[in-house]
């Protein structure tokens, strides 16, 4: 869930772990969410939303929370 709407959430991870995407879609709406996040020597994160501002990535991925099973 995610402000109040039903989502569809996939979050892969490479082989090396060193990029995490996520794709999201809501349920019987038109909203989408994506990003690519990679993992940078020394630490570093290096998030590259796709289409969308990085601010709405942030809100979304702190606000949603899965369905229980």
């Amino acid at each position: 869930m995610y402000a109040g709407r039903r989502w569809g959430v996939t979050l892969t991870e490479s082989p090396d772990r060193r990029r995490v995407w996520l794709y999201g879609e809501e349920l019987g709406g038109a909203a989408r969410v994506s990003f690519n996040l990679y993992r940078l020597a020394g630490r570093r994160v290096a998030l590259r939303p796709c289409e969308m501002p990085a601010a709405a990535v942030v809100a979304f991925v702190l606000g949603y929370r899965a369905a229980s099973r």
